[in-house]
């Protein structure tokens, strides 16, 4: 799964959100870099019909690469990393207590006239991701993979002040499990921490 089948439903057209938001303004939805004229030229419809059409491409994020990303930068696994970083080629399986992880992406379109930046829209998308159940394998002081569980999660992805799409979902299940990194040995084995 990714941020763009957590957001956006097939088909959704959010040219009305983008619309507000270039309308709407604020310090994220269209920077004017070029005169005035170019920046008008924000608000014709056709404008944000052609932008709507894109946006699910900036958020193709999958989602464990939010999880990792995340689980990486905590302090409270670094200690199960180092340790795996002492025992090349041996695995370590870390069963996670129930937790929820907060993630913001500001993808953004740029808007070239001639050839040249004329303005910049800017898209925030926030996520908060509850985890159920997930166990972690860890290598080489990375994470490997990410062993059954499921997600649950809220969301806004918004255009200046004007908000796209509003979320939540019930429970996910993640597939029995999401390869990050294949292994680097041939014989990795595995023990329980």
């Amino acid at each position: 799964m990714t941020l763009r089948e957590f957001f956006l439903s097939p088909g959704q057209d959010l040219a009305k959100g983008v619309a507000q938001g270039i309308e709407t303004g604020g310090d994220t939805a269209a920077f004017g870099i070029g005169g005035a004229a170019d920046v008008r030229m924000l608000k014709w419809p056709v404008f944000s019909s052609a932008v709507s059409r894109h946006i699910g491409e900036l958020l193709d994020v999958g989602i464990p690469d939010v999880l990792a990303n995340a689980w990486n930068k905590s302090a409270a696994l670094r200690e199960h990393f180092e340790k795996s970083r002492q025992s090349p080629g041996e695995s370590f399986l870390l069963p996670l207590a129930e937790h929820t992880i907060e993630s913001e992406h500001t993808p953004s379109i740029e808007v070239l006239k001639n050839g040249k930046p004329v303005a910049k829209l800017v898209f925030t998308a926030r996520v908060a991701l509850t985890v159920e159940g997930a166990v972690l394998r860890i290598q080489n002081g990375e994470i490997r993979d990410i062993q059954t569980g499921q997600v649950r999660g809220s969301g806004t992805l918004k255009c200046g002040g004007a908000v796209l799409v509003e979320k939540e979902t019930q429970a996910i299940p993640l597939p029995g499990r999401v390869v990050l990194r294949e292994d680097t040995s041939a014989a990795a084995s595995a023990s329980a921490t």
